[in-house]
């Protein structure tokens, strides 16, 4: 737009020869069509190389930041048979990542391909996750209890993995479909589950009545409330809270600072 008012300004052009003009720039003249289309060209590509450069900046102050900040972090101790335990490598752990989530909040769902992809790329770490429904039915950290349905997909993926080792598949159902456990039937949601999976049905259910694995969630989100977590999902890097430790950026400069 500067670069027409400036030639409309100074050039003062014969819009009469405006025809002429036109057809001599892409004739014998080819250097007027190709400055001026390189303006907006050569603006776009500067505006993205500056985007590109802020964020990156912002990104690693957000990683020195979480990495002040878990320094400062206490110690806490958790039990890493109760959960969901994925690791790439069979060499003992260095780093162990705990995930503390609820099925039905929607930055656990964002969070989970970020932690596992990151936990797949180092064999050396181990990835535990923990249920945290954020419902007063199975959790002793909140006084208001729901409708329980958080507690059922919590108890449903534990069965899953005690009946048939199928508990990260039981993870990934319920986040990938995490739209429908709003408003779906939680019967509906675990016949589908099953379905898919191959388990049966009745003894999926069956398994969710009994005492053991209600009191395995009731654990885990004891866990929670001790460690004082703050939302779902928290994440915790060798047993210290991390800001952001769904964030690839800042995984990667908590890991990196630890070797």
């Amino acid at each position: 737009l500067l670069t027409w008012i400036c030639l409309l300004s100074f050039y003062r052009p014969d819009f009469s020869k405006l025809n002429a003009d036109f057809i001599e720039a892409f004739t014998t003249e080819k250097w007027v069509p190709g400055a001026l289309l390189s303006i907006p060209l050569l603006s776009f590509i500067v505006n993205n190389m500056t985007l590109d450069s802020h964020g990156y900046q912002q990104i690693k102050q957000m990683s020195q930041d979480s990495l002040a900040n878990w320094q400062k972090e206490p110690l806490q101790s958790f039990n890493h048979e109760n959960g969901l335990t994925f690791q790439s490598g069979t060499e003992e752990a260095k780093v162990v990542l705990v995930v503390f989530a609820d099925f039905l909040c929607p930055h656990c769902r964002a969070a989970g391909p970020s932690l596992h992809n990151f936990t797949k790329s180092h064999p050396d770490i181990k990835l535990i996750f923990k249920s945290f429904p954020l419902d007063g039915t199975c959790n002793s950290a909140l006084q208001q209890k729901g409708d329980g349905r958080r507690c059922d997909y919590a108890f449903a993926t534990f069965c899953s993995e005690v009946i048939a080792k199928k508990g990260w598949l039981a993870h990934d159902y319920f986040f990938d479909h995490q739209d429908l456990l709003f408003a779906s039937n939680v019967n509906n949601m675990l016949e589908g589950f099953a379905k898919d999976s191959g388990l049966d049905l009745n003894e999926l259910k069956s398994c969710m009545n009994t005492e053991d694995v209600r009191e395995r969630v009731r654990l885990m989100a004891k866990e929670g409330e001790l460690a004082q977590i703050r939302g779902t999902p928290a994440v915790f890097f060798n047993g210290k809270a991390l800001n952001g430790g769904h964030i690839p950026a800042i995984l990667d400069s908590i890991y990196r600072a630890q070797k």
